[in-house]
């Protein structure tokens, strides 16, 4: 585990200025070139995110596990940084889409952590794989509603049209939970997997990295 968070601390490091880079310069472009508040605001509050992971990790007395961190970042670019900042869900082509279907896997993956917060003894055992699957999937379903209630808000304070409901009425909406949702039995699939034969990969690894430094107590594994 040492080696593979030695090369995670390199990745971490790399994807946190990669993100600097990007909001700095998206930032002052859209300052420079007169555009609304909203969009420069976006590029530099964005910069408030790079240490919050580091700031958890402290407030709730937890060592930093650099895998989970890479997990984080890289999800943060991809749906903050060129979803928002460079504007990917307006001029990609179904971006959002891949937006919401990784983050019902992202959501879910984070739903195991307070699984395991929250169950007396946190030890992993093979045969719980139906509850936290049916944990994490319950949750993940639920962020989503409340996502399509913080992107409505949205609409009413800036006047912007994040649901696309101008256009597609609820179809938007309703495709953005479908695709979360099936995003979600995705990674209930993953994790069945390191529940029944110890598959990892990045996401499985990445918790089993987190678990082993901060909750381990007991475990199949």
């Amino acid at each position: 585990m040492e080696k593979r968070e030695a090369v995670f601390k390199k990745i971490n490091w790399a994807l946190m200025a990669l993100i600097a880079l990007g909001h700095l310069a998206a930032g002052i472009y859209y300052l420079a070139s007169g555009a609304r508040v909203y969009y420069y605001a976006l590029a530099f509050c964005g910069l408030l995110f790079l240490p919050l992971p580091y700031g958890l990790y402290k407030a709730l007395r937890l060592k930093t596990c650099y895998s989970l961190n890479s997990v984080i970042y890289a999800f943060f670019i991809l749906a903050y940084t060129v979803g928002l900042v460079f504007q990917g869900y307006a001029r990609i082509l179904y971006f959002d889409k891949l937006a919401h279907g990784l983050s019902g896997v992202l959501v879910a993956f984070f739903a195991l952590f307070l699984y395991y917060l929250i169950k007396p003894g946190r030890e992993i055992r093979r045969e719980e794989c139906a509850l936290a699957g049916t944990f994490v999937f319950m949750s993940s379903v639920a962020v989503a509603g409340l996502w399509e209630i913080s992107e409505y808000a949205i609409s009413l304070i800036f006047g912007t049209d994040p649901q696309n409901v101008l256009h597609t009425g609820v179809g938007d909406t309703m495709m953005d939970m479908i695709v979360c949702t099936a995003g979600t039995l995705a990674f209930v699939v993953v994790l069945a997997l390191y529940y029944k034969k110890g598959r990892k990969g990045f996401l499985m690894g990445a918790f089993d990295d987190f678990y082993r430094q901060n909750f381990l107590e007991g475990s199949d594994f």
